[in-house]
């Protein structure tokens, strides 16, 4: 084994067991190993430690699929949980997995600095640290989607956050940070990413500066900073602003139409599945969202197939996986329609068109595709959202953050109900069941006060 694979092998495991108990584990001399900036390189650029295991179980409460009663039987006690919005802590992976990557994220932040160069350059010192500040932020922002109450612009006073971590002292205390400082460092870290990495970079599986500012995009839709989330999501597109035509798609092709890192992948993650609940064998797509796809819309096809026993499941994975929905990064699709909302909710009703339209013209069947057009904000808008929710179901977490945030305006609150075993289940629009209770073990180990 060689030293890379060493130290990568050494700061997996750290991470992982010290997660467990919040970083409850001293490290050892072994953290010598890490000397070089290559060494911090190898760390932020390990696809299996940055770019798998994302956060799942906000899928799993989502309301785009559903189960059948014998696939529900079949789950797991915590994906039966967070599927039915029972209201106990989802599976722990979520938690573990997740700051296992800031844990690792934070070895590079607190010590590229002060690395020796040996054959690299200063530009490589700057891209470690801004890929470790992007993953740390990208991170937190999905986790805060699970176990912080929804953020309301303006109405935070007396919310909690998640933990930080803002070192690698694994003895360092964990806790929990107002909601507004947490958002806050979430952003501060897309902010440093975005001033430290490259344009682009060798892979989509490592962030760059047009990676950073689409996660900022995301970032200020999710805090209801329209202005910003605007300004992002339109210097995000001057990068590149490629569709893929689903016209030149074959929707009968056995293999996937979407490979994995396709054009319009922008940064690739996956999440985890400790359920299956992502399978398109097992998850299908909810009656009422298929039913906004028009006949000529060609997602309606690319996305969805028949499965053996007649229910449709979900094929359109941007990961290029047909056997589950996984991808948890960023495509460019999601940032046309990041830009078209924010524009229709600022007035700038030609730009919104215009985005929304450019979108449409590469989903919608070439001979039937008309312009759309409205003089109406509102209709705009609320057409701009019902879009987002067809082009991005299965998309890992945005659904579920929608939810949380549209849930805050009346025009467009939803009550989500589900049966099973002759039970009607229901999760009511701000619901305290919208913020994941914490792992009880790290409730108890790390002395957190827990979510109600």
């Amino acid at each position: 084994m060689n030293r890379i694979m060493i130290l990568l092998t050494f700061v997996g495991v750290l991470g992982l067991s010290s997660c467990s108990g919040f970083l409850d584990i001293k490290p050892d001399s072994s953290l010598a190993l890490v000397k070089t900036v290559d060494d911090y390189l190898a760390i932020v650029q390990n696809e299996t430690r940055m770019n798998a295991n994302y956060p799942f179980s906000y899928d799993y409460a989502s309301d785009f699929f559903y189960l059948s009663e014998q696939d529900i039987d079949a789950l797991d006690e915590t994906g039966r949980y967070a599927y039915l919005w029972i209201g106990e802590p989802c599976h722990a992976n979520n938690w573990n997995q997740n700051y296992a990557r800031i844990y690792d994220t934070n070895v590079v932040l607190q010590g590229v600095d002060h690395a020796d160069l040996g054959n690299r350059s200063e530009s490589d010192r700057r891209m470690a640290k801004g890929i470790a500040a992007f993953s740390k932020g990208f991170t937190l922002m999905q986790l805060a989607a699970l176990y912080a109450p929804p953020y309301e612009r303006g109405n935070n006073l007396g919310k909690l956050g998640i933990p930080i971590r803002p070192s690698a002292n694994i003895e360092e205390k964990s806790v929990r940070p107002s909601l507004e400082d947490c958002y806050q460092e979430i952003e501060r870290l897309l902010i440093t990413a975005g001033n430290l990495l490259p344009d682009h970079t060798k892979a989509r599986t490592i962030p760059g500066r047009e990676a950073a500012w689409a996660a900022l995009a995301r970032f200020y839709l999710v805090t209801q900073n329209y202005d910003k989330a605007f300004v992002y999501a339109d210097s995000c597109l001057l990068f590149n602003g490629e569709l893929i035509d689903y016209n030149l798609l074959d929707p009968l092709a056995s293999s996937t139409q979407f490979p994995v890192l396709n054009k319009e992948v922008i940064f690739h993650a996956a999440k985890g599945d400790f359920s299956g609940m992502s399978s398109t064998s097992r998850s299908m797509v909810d009656s009422v969202l298929y039913q906004k796809y028009a006949m000529d819309d060609l997602r309606r096809s690319l996305f969805y197939r028949k499965n053996v026993d007649g229910r449709k499941g979900f094929y359109g994975s941007y990961d290029g996986n047909v056997a589950s929905a996984v991808f948890s990064g960023i495509a460019r699709d999601e940032i046309y329609l990041i830009g078209a909302e924010c524009a229709a909710r600022l007035g700038k009703l030609d730009i919104a068109l215009n985005w929304i339209n450019e979108l449409l013209k590469k989903r919608i069947v070439r001979e039937s595709f008309t312009v759309y057009n409205s003089s109406d904000p509102d209709i705009v808008l609320r057409f701009v959202l019902e879009e987002r929710e067809k082009e991005l179901a299965f998309r890992a977490g945005i659904r579920w953050m929608d939810l949380r945030r549209l849930n805050l305006d009346d025009r467009f609150k939803k009550k989500i109900t589900r049966l099973y075993k002759g039970k009607v289940y229901t999760l009511e629009p701000n619901d305290i069941r919208y913020t994941f209770k914490i792992p009880d073990e790290i409730v108890s180990i790390g002395k957190l006060e827990q979510n109600q």
